[in-house]
């Protein structure tokens, strides 16, 4: 995965099994994550912390649905939350199916 936010329409409303269980995944099949760090409906990963971790990044027509919500990142760009949560893929996962982001420095967890 490279490092630009990924922008795909209701792209967090897929799970999809996991050696640790079921979990929320991109159209992609890309594992979903959220940041301890963040508060709820507002990211706190910008500049380093998001070329790590893509915000996961709304088209502009999207709308909410389910358990997804969208807020607006400083940059203007939508990105989508989970139980009002931002959501982030991470760039160490290289292959769908991949969770090396889960707790990552005890911040980081799947979303499931």
């Amino acid at each position: 995965m490279d490092s630009a936010p990924l922008s795909i329409e209701h792209a967090p409303n897929r799970s999809a099994p996991r050696p640790i269980g079921r979990v929320v995944t991109t159209v992609a099949s890309a594992t979903l994550y959220t940041f301890d760090d963040d508060q709820k409906g507002e990211s706190s990963c910008y500049d380093d912390c998001a070329k790590h971790w893509p915000p996961l990044i709304a088209l502009s027509t999207a709308k909410a649905h389910w358990r997804m919500s969208l807020t607006r990142r400083t940059d203007g760009q939508r990105q989508w939350l989970y139980d009002g949560k931002p959501l982030y893929t991470y760039v160490n996962d290289t292959m769908p199916g991949d969770i090396n982001g889960d707790n990552v420095g005890n911040a980081w967890h799947v979303v499931r």
